[in-house]
């Protein structure tokens, strides 16, 4: 029968036998094997629920408008067929949240949209109303003379043949800050919005989900502040409200993504106080999945901030854009555009002067 041999304990520590030290060698290993298994899966649980990071917009506040209950069920306002939003992705991937593909929607106008031929059709005859709170899903507002603010809190709201004047913190129309609403869940056309002159910072139309068609906005800090999903078209947006040490824009937004800007005149002339026509600023979250096409700019530091401020901007389009000499000989006082990024699907094409001369990426 064999003899087990004792080695002689190291110094310092107890001695152990052989066959001590091979179970506590296995009973460290299992210890550790469970101590992993637990601490895994831990952590794959943590991963699996943490929340993604909101985009979140910050607007100065304000005063709140006195508001109705729900839109009006008369003097103009009535209601149409429901329409469910369609889903949208929460955050953004590596690189960007895929968006829907379809062919850009067409102008309607034969010429630049201006005072003639956007805002309410002549002829119209405007009932008055106070400031509405929208409440309720499928409300049209049609034929009104608002004194105030339209603020929506509902699905599929349609606003038209209307004139809106008023200055509110979340913008003269304040639209749902909902990022699952599509860019049709509010629609604007045929309509005149006014900021009326109050504030350097309060927007005239914001922010997720709306489509203007044919609206002639003025008067405001900033003409559209752009969130998620919008479309604005044939559009005459201009003569922002500016002042000591305010920066204003026709359009701006601010890390936002799904935006259509198509054949509208965009204007911002006041020197000293404009940023620009169009401002995409990449602050927080990139710039993604912009078309900007056919439109008129004039006025600004530069004309337009093409999106790569602080992060990336990712498949944006700028084609076949007018950059007008109205106000100064390079668009803007500092150039035509800037912050163009030279890649991820990026296209910059056709774009000129109001003298025919190309304007080459920036």
């Amino acid at each position: 029968m064999p003899v087990e041999t004792v080695s002689p304990p190291p110094p310092g520590r107890p001695g152990r036998t052989r066959r001590q030290t091979i179970m506590l060698r296995r009973w460290i290993i299992v210890t550790v094997s469970v101590v992993a298994v637990v601490a895994g899966g831990f952590l794959v649980t943590k991963s699996v629920l943490a929340e993604p990071v909101a985009h979140k917009t910050t607007e100065t506040e304000g005063p709140t408008p006195s508001v109705d209950a729900t839109a009006p069920s008369s003097a103009g306002a009535t209601s149409s067929a429901a329409a469910s939003p369609s889903a949208e992705p929460t955050g953004l991937s590596s690189t960007k949240v895929p968006v829907t593909s379809s062919p850009p929607p067409k102008s309607t106008l034969p010429g630049w949209p201006g005072p003639d031929n956007t805002g309410v059709p002549k002829g119209t005859v405007l009932k008055p109303s106070g400031s509405i709170l929208v409440t309720k899903d499928n409300t049209v507002i049609d034929s009104l003379d608002v004194r105030g603010c339209i603020q929506i809190e509902a699905r599929n709201v349609t606003i038209k043949r209307s004139r809106i004047v008023g200055s509110c913190a979340r913008g003269t129309i304040g639209t749902p800050l909902n990022k699952k609403y599509p860019r049709d869940n509010v629609v604007i056309e045929d309509t005149e919005v006014d900021g009326n002159r109050k504030s350097f910072d309060f927007p005239v139309i914001a922010y997720d989900g709306f489509t203007c068609r044919r609206c002639n906005v003025h008067g405001g800090g900033t003409g559209a502040r752009l969130g998620d999903r919008v479309l604005i078209i044939d559009s005459y947006i201009h003569d922002s409200n500016t002042g000591e040490g305010s920066h204003n824009a026709a359009v701006a937004g601010h890390g936002d993504y799904d935006v259509q800007l198509i054949h509208n005149w965009l204007e911002c002339h006041s020197i000293g106080y404009c940023s620009s026509s169009v401002s995409f600023y990449s602050e927080g979250l990139p710039v993604h999945d912009v078309l900007v096409e056919g439109n008129h700019f004039s006025g600004g530091a530069y004309c337009l901030y093409a999106g790569a401020t602080e992060k990336s901007a990712i498949n944006i389009k700028v084609r076949n854009n007018t950059f007008g000499t109205d106000f100064q000989p390079q668009c803007g006082a500092y150039g035509p555009a800037a912050h163009w990024e030279y890649n991820s699907g990026n296209e910059w094409s056709g774009n000129k002067f109001s003298n025919g001369k190309a304007v080459p990426a920036p």
